[in-house]
């Protein structure tokens, strides 16, 4: 798991607080120096090992240039301030205020430990996309109430960014409810690297095996998941490639059904290709890819990911027309054509990958990511997704298209004549403006 760096000047027991309750709850920040003055902040500021500081204004004045430098170095900064000093403080721009707890006034509920972090997550992490409960039902209670649906991402060989652009979609429907990554690539597992993870144990061998014995609950998962992020879990895939015996068809399908029950979304990334169904020896015992077709066989939607180059292209629909010919799923399909470029494609580059993949299957569905190796690089390196390492980066509206024909394929379509509300924006960016907007007056 990633950490975010913070630096801090607040009193030394509130330091030693947040530090402890960082390591109790497991908080993706790290405090990487207690600075007592300007220079230390700007300095740690300036080397890049931290995007946040956190001052208490009784100890240290913040100044206007100082705030400058230190957004300028894309750090966000929080002010504690008393109660008094907020509105002031708050005029400045540039940064995010946090009012001390006051006697005049009736006392938080929470710790000021406690208060200082939930404001460091807030201000760091991006910010929720449209509501889909608005956006996309006829019924508000409808994505509340339902049943977890389960999302198989497949695809043709090749290296089509399957499990990149499951962790990114992870991430967005994180805030429409509770999301479970499943790592069920019995040939080469790949997200507990991508995340930064320690794998000690296999989340899903240890699942399937408890579904086999008929010992899975509902109650089990706790056990069985590693927390990756605020809403995600992941089901870690096999330690070693040979082990894929002991994910067998039955048993993943059913542990997928009983992971509804806990989760609103259900990804699962999956090896590419399958057995051929036709091959009787093939369905005499266990095979490689009986995960990949337990996996199929309960999706309530299938992302097929090809690659925009023609080699790429034309392996994703060989790969999808095999696959209805073989009847490998019973649920709606929704192409994915990753790393869409001028230099295949032309100057509309969009429109002629949509049109190539509807001359050959004019009824399937197909969403296009632009090239962005280098915020996929950047989350790649910090172990996170685009979303949290730049949260202005292009790739999130293809994203956000992905996400969005999710919903429809499932069925949560937008009301007609309904019109999109506008994502609140990141508040470090908002910061950022606000700031250039001074500067400029």
């Amino acid at each position: 798991m990633s950490f975010i760096g913070v630096a801090t000047c607040l009193h030394p027991d509130l330091e030693a607080d947040i530090i402890r309750t960082i390591e109790s709850d497991s908080l993706p920040l790290q405090v990487i120096r207690r600075c007592r003055d300007a220079t230390e902040l700007l300095s740690i500021a300036k080397a890049h090992l931290v995007q946040l500081v956190a001052v208490d204004t009784e100890m240290l004045e913040l100044e206007g240039a100082t705030v400058q430098e230190l957004t300028a170095e894309n750090v966000a900064v929080i002010a504690f301030a008393p109660l008094e000093d907020v509105d002031q403080l708050n005029s400045c721009g540039g940064i995010s205020v946090l009012a001390k707890a006051d006697p005049r006034v009736e006392e938080p509920e929470q710790s000021e430990a406690a208060r200082l972090l939930s404001q460091m997550m807030s201000t760091l992490m991006p910010p929720p996309p449209p509501n889909p409960r608005e956006e996309f039902s006829n019924d508000k209670a409808e994505m509340a109430g339902s049943i977890g649906q389960i999302i198989a991402f497949w695809g043709p060989v090749g290296a089509p960014g399957k499990s990149t652009l499951a962790l990114n979609i992870a991430s967005r429907l994180r805030n429409y409810g509770r999301v479970l990554l499943v790592d069920a690539d019995t040939v080469e597992s790949s997200l507990v690297q991508m995340l930064g993870i320690a794998l000690d144990t296999s989340g899903v061998v240890t699942g399937c095996r408890l579904a086999e014995q008929g010992k899975l609950k509902p109650e089990s998962f706790p056990q069985l998941v590693t927390r990756v992020g605020f809403g995600v879990d992941l089901l870690t895939g096999l330690t070693k490639a040979e082990r894929w015996r002991e994910v067998g068809r039955h048993a993943l399908s059913a542990l997928l059904e009983m992971a509804r029950i806990n989760y609103r979304w259900i990804l699962v990334d999956l090896a590419s290709g399958t057995d051929d169904q036709s091959d009787l020896l093939a369905a005499m015992g266990p095979t490689r890819y009986g995960a990949t077709l337990g996996a199929l066989d309960v999706s309530d939607l299938v992302v097929e990911v090809g690659l925009a180059d023609p080699v790429g292209i034309r392996r994703l629909l060989v790969n999808h027309n095999w696959a209805r010919e073989q009847e490998l799923w019973n649920c709606p399909t929704l192409a994915v054509v990753n790393r869409g470029r001028s230099s295949v494609g032309g100057a509309n580059w969009r429109n002629s990958i949509v049109n190539v993949v509807a001359a050959s299957v004019p009824n399937l569905p197909v969403a296009v990511v632009r090239e962005a190796g280098e915020d996929f690089d950047r989350a790649l390196i910090a172990a996170c997704d685009v979303m949290t390492v730049n949260p202005r980066a292009g790739v999130l509206e293809d994203l956000e298209r992905v996400q969005n024909e999710i919903f429809k394929q499932l069925g949560l379509l937008p009301r007609r004549g309904s019109r999109r509300k506008r994502p609140r924006e990141n508040k470090l960016w908002k910061f950022k403006r606000g700031e250039q907007k001074e500067l400029k007056k």
